[in-house]
């Protein structure tokens, strides 16, 4: 089966301050950078054509703290079958970001997380002792979802939320290029064609639906209680169908890791923060559940290192993904804050600084000598939110939320302090025919980046 080739990390080119013209400015992370993606991709493709458009769904992502990849401990644990035979694994584990005072979502947001149908189950007084037994129990309720497109497939894992309604939870991405088929098959061989109730490019969270009887919905677990070194075991179905049903075990290596997705282009899109694991992740395991052992899904596995690393997984904490599910199933898109993404802000301009020591600048743009220092706007992207606000091209930006900007670092700095979403007020000052100026204030809420 064919894999997704590796992307270059690309870093998108900043432009030195003084240069006349430069895009918009990239929020970019000088941490350790390395290659992550989403891994869904247990896609045949045959055509050309389609693969080009799935590779443009590839992420790459730096991770926010160097100890994230280096900072890594070896914890031996020995767990039993009931067989007796041990199954001991080597797991790697970070205690940093780690903290003993972890508080709920809920307390955390300002918000209920048993609001919606689906809800978060207190933890069981017992652990289920074996790996076996655990995986006898909670494995009728996980899935694969099978996407025929073309003369292909997209392939990914979910599992059952709500056995009496047929809600299934997976990632987005591994259902929004479908054609109109989504295919949900159980370990059992049983198949089912399901419906997309509402999918979140952002959290990269999905509901499906199928008309089924004697389904059997999996807890979800509270994520923001677990523990570096708590065990969990991933249930999915890794590069093809005939590996369906597969499981991997190993234990929470990190929590709350802040990971910054890129995209082709190098610029970082969102910030997500996900919950580290050691069990395998691989390609088709996108959308699965990651299990702890009292047979709770605490996470939805998502994404993993490419590089020369291994065990270095990721998954949506549960805590802030039920809030997304319940609201996917409510409205069919997500209406509240969570607080698992933070979305790249954008302006949707280029501008450059004036004034510059750069004189071909000066003679292009023949701006008076009394206007006051700032970024002059070249472009405006028409059908913005910038633009609706009132933005022009030859507007000076001096002001972002009141504070000063004179130069590129400084209008970066600022838009990096906020997320898509957030809204913001610019001071600029406007030239007229007669060469003398205002100033002017608009107000609008920043854009995503993606």
């Amino acid at each position: 089966m064919e894999e997704r080739n590796d992307l270059n990390n690309q870093t998108g080119n900043q432009e030195e301050i003084n240069t006349p013209v430069y895009s918009e400015p990239n929020n970019q992370s000088s941490g350790y950078s390395k290659n992550y993606y989403y891994v869904w991709d247990g896609e045949n493709f045959v055509k050309q054509k389609k693969r080009r458009a799935i590779r443009a769904l590839a992420l790459t992502v730096v991770v926010a703290l160097i100890v994230s990849v280096i900072g890594l401990s070896a914890a031996v644990y020995s767990l039993q079958d009931k067989n007796g035979k041990d199954v001991s694994d080597n797991s790697e584990y970070s205690e940093s970001n780690f903290s003993e005072s972890n508080t709920s979502i809920s307390e955390n947001n300002g918000k209920f997380v048993n609001s919606g149908n689906i809800k978060i189950k207190p933890k069981p007084e017992d652990e289920i002792t074996t790996i076996t037994e655990l995986y006898e129990q909670v494995s009728p309720s996980c899935c694969s979802i099978y996407i025929p497109i073309g003369t292909g497939y997209t392939l990914g894992s979910g599992f059952v939320v709500d056995a009496e309604e047929g809600y299934i939870v997976t990632n987005n991405h591994v259902v929004e290029d479908n054609d109109g088929t989504i295919q949900v098959k159980f370990y059992d061989g049983t198949t089912y064609e399901a419906t997309l109730v509402g999918g979140d490019e952002l959290t990269d969270i999905a509901v499906l639906k199928i008309e089924a009887e004697d389904l059997k919905a999996i807890e979800l677990g509270d994520s923001s209680q677990v523990k570096v070194g708590d065990h969990v075991i991933a249930i999915g179905t890794p590069y093809d169908l005939s590996l369906a049903g597969t499981l991997t075990n190993g234990v929470i290596s990190g929590v709350d890791r802040n990971i910054e997705l890129r995209d082709d282009y190098g610029t970082i899109v969102k910030t997500m923060k996900l919950l580290q694991t050691n069990s395998s992740i691989n390609p088709g395991n996108s959308g699965g559940p990651l299990i702890n052992m009292y047979g709770q899904v605490v996470g939805i596995n998502t994404l993993k290192l490419m590089d020369e690393y291994e065990g270095l997984g990721f998954a949506i904490p549960m805590s802030y993904a039920v809030v997304v599910i319940n609201n996917l199933i409510d409205y069919g898109e997500v209406r509240d804050e969570t607080g698992l993404v933070k979305a790249t802000a954008k302006l949707n301009i280029k501008v450059c600084t004036y004034p510059t020591t750069d004189e071909f600048t000066k003679e292009t743009y023949e701006l008076p000598d009394n206007v006051p220092e700032g970024i002059l706007v070249i472009e405006v992207s028409r059908n913005t939110a910038i633009y609706k606000a009132g933005l022009e091209v030859y507007d000076i930006i001096t002001e972002f939320n009141g504070v000063r900007i004179k130069t590129y670092s400084d209008l970066s700095a600022q838009l990096a302090k906020y997320a898509a979403g957030d809204q913001v007020t610019l001071k600029i000052y406007r030239i007229n025919r007669k060469g003398t100026g205002t100033y002017h204030e608009i107000t609008f809420k920043l854009e995503s980046a993606k």
